[in-house]
């Protein structure tokens, strides 16, 4: 469930290894039959990951925290039950303080998987951002620093589209953002940890304000656009996310005028569309995308396999 293959005592594998295993997972899950099924299928994996977590020391509870990461990239709902037991959370969040440099990925890793829930996302901002602000800013390791820079990057956008849920000062998600993208075309850094810098963008591209200053960035663009040809399916997907994000192709709902109008009277909190997310905005950028040559790179990801990319 992670990036991170140098665990003593872990199984040889490829970089594609556990995502595949996160994917065979979500299929077994999606299979059950029935609650009895699925229940069962949520004990075998609480008490895997407690065995790891409660015996073998330290690289016991990496190996516990791996399949939780693991288990929230396939079928998230099981994650987030592995995730609530007892002091797994807390160590996760302590881990993040850790001298040891695989203990510090290890736990970045879990925490950019954890956050896709927005009650956890809200316990992590109030709990984990000092550190991974300080992981991002003084540590010397590329690989911990632009993890960091993601985890930051996802908690950023635990919003969504939604303009008036901001979670950072303002401006704040531009310069992640800034930053993400001269990862992505700095050409010195590895393919593995550059990909991560598309995860970032694909975060924060749910703000408008970074779908603008993005297809403003020819560089940038083209460095998307060249990682769109790499066969690794995490990056490819993160590729597809920022492009669907910057196009505002994702499914969305309207808003049925009377239901908002009783959501106000009911005091609800009703979703509010960022200004430059109205449609004359929207076909600017997919002109710039176009002119840019983002058919070329569509047209490579669609010759893939996977069809939650081709879709």
């Amino acid at each position: 469930g992670g990036t991170v293959p140098e665990i003593t005592g872990s199984l040889p594998i490829t970089e594609n290894s556990r995502m595949s295993a996160s994917v065979l997972l979500n299929k077994l899950y999606d299979d059950l039959k029935c609650d009895s099924e699925r229940e069962n299928f949520h004990k075998l994996c609480e008490d895997y990951v407690q065995s790891w977590f409660e015996s073998s020391g330290m690289d016991g509870k990496l190996r516990a925290i791996q399949t939780v990461s693991s288990l929230l990239q396939g079928p998230w709902d099981v994650g987030n039950r592995t995730l609530e037991l007892s002091g797994i959370m807390e160590s996760i969040i302590a881990l993040c303080a850790s001298e040891r440099e695989i203990d510090k990925v290890v736990a970045v890793e879990a925490l950019i998987h954890a956050a896709g829930k927005a009650k956890r996302a809200s316990f992590i901002t109030a709990n984990g951002v000092a550190l991974l602000k300080d992981l991002y800013k003084k540590n010397e390791n590329d690989a911990i620093r632009i993890r960091a820079l993601v985890g930051l990057c996802k908690l950023g956008s635990a919003g969504g589209t939604d303009f008036s849920m901001k979670q950072f000062a303002e401006g704040s998600t531009l310069k992640l953002a800034k930053q993400c993208r001269k990862w992505m075309c700095n050409e010195m850094i590895l393919s593995s940890t550059r990909r991560w810098a598309v995860e970032g963008l694909a975060y924060l591209t749910f703000d408008a304000d970074v779908k603008e200053e993005f297809v403003e960035d020819k560089t940038a663009m083209e460095a998307l656009f060249e990682l769109a040809k790499s066969e690794d399916k995490t990056v490819l997907f993160a590729v597809a996310s920022a492009l669907v994000n910057c196009t505002n192709s994702y499914d969305k709902e309207e808003l049925d005028p009377q239901m908002v109008e009783l959501a106000k009277y009911a005091k609800q909190h009703i979703p509010e569309e960022h200004p430059k997310d109205k449609q004359k905005f929207v076909v600017k950028r997919i002109k710039k995308l176009l002119d840019a040559g983002v058919v070329s790179a569509v047209t490579c990801m669609v010759k893939n396999e996977s069809p939650a990319l081709t879709d």
